[in-house]
């Protein structure tokens, strides 16, 4: 597969996907000018898996000879534990790898903690991840993600460094609120957004998104302490919001607040319009 460099997106249509023959060449075809990542994948049974990732960049010409050298896969060993007295079960836990330059799922890793917290990955050895989460209890936000020696959240995950990956889940902030309109009723189906000031390199996914119910109430639970900015848009195309430079043009509409680990806060805002309109 051929994944366009540097812009976080797969490329679809024609020679963007090919497979190998038996004599382990290749062939992309009608292939547009620009820069790649060449992406492969092998699973089988008795090799297990491997991966490999070549930057490609195409001008006018063919291009000929590229060389892809596939890597075997690595186990990563980890464990899940809730610093608080959670009755959940570690097992709802599940934890993603994603490679922290694309969104290649080729080279991502995934897993499911088991009953007793631990949990088994295979990643690229010569990948650098961001970590993802899910399935933990609502309360509570991944407090530290420990690999070694290494602050995973902060620096992110590479295999090549460790092959252990300690998660510890801690009760993070609520947040919880009403959107008026102009006549002080609660609006229904406005978009919240809660967006950190600062991202940590090693954690996706860090935005939280919403919408008011039919009394124009909305709740956020399991918030990392820090910094904050509330964006509450009664229209906003899907996605827009992941573009950064286009959410900062609202900030001066938007909700500053800072939270506290296990801290509780009330708001009360009023609907941003026109942010569908502003999409680029």
């Amino acid at each position: 597969m051929l994944m366009k460099r540097g812009e976080g997106d797969f490329a679809f249509g024609p020679g963007m996907n090919t497979s190998v023959r038996a004599d382990g060449t290749f062939t992309f075809r009608q292939v547009l000018p620009g820069s790649y990542y060449l992406l492969a994948q092998q699973q089988e049974e008795d090799r297990g898996s491997a991966s490999a990732k070549v930057e490609v960049d195409v001008r006018e010409s063919d291009i000929q000879g590229v060389i892809v050298s596939l890597a075997a896969k690595v186990d990563i060993t980890g464990r899940v534990t809730f610093d608080n007295n959670s009755s959940s079960k570690p097992s709802s836990v599940h934890i993603s790898l994603s490679p922290e330059d694309t969104q290649d799922f080729m080279r991502g890793a995934y897993a499911q903690t088991r009953d007793d917290g631990t949990f088994t990955l295979q990643a690229a050895p010569d990948e650098r991840y961001k970590i993802s989460v899910y399935g933990a209890p609502p309360e509570m936000y991944l407090k530290s993600a420990v690999a070694g020696r290494d602050d995973v959240l902060e620096k992110g995950f590479n295999p090549a460094s460790s092959r252990t990956l300690d998660l510890v889940f801690a009760p993070g902030a609520k947040v919880a609120g009403t959107i008026n309109g102009a006549d002080e009723k609660g609006e229904a189906g406005v978009t919240v957004i809660v967006a950190p000031e600062s991202k940590l390199a090693g954690l996706a996914d860090p935005i939280r998104t919403g919408t008011t119910d039919q009394n124009g109430k909305f709740q956020f639970q399991g918030l990392r302490p820090g910094a904050y900015r509330v964006y509450a848009f009664e229209h906003i195309e899907p996605g827009a919001y992941e573009n950064e430079e286009w959410l900062k043009g609202f900030a001066d509409q938007s909700h500053g607040l800072r939270v506290s680990e296990g801290g509780q806060e009330t708001l009360e805002l009023k609907p941003i319009a026109g942010g569908a309109d502003a999409v680029q």
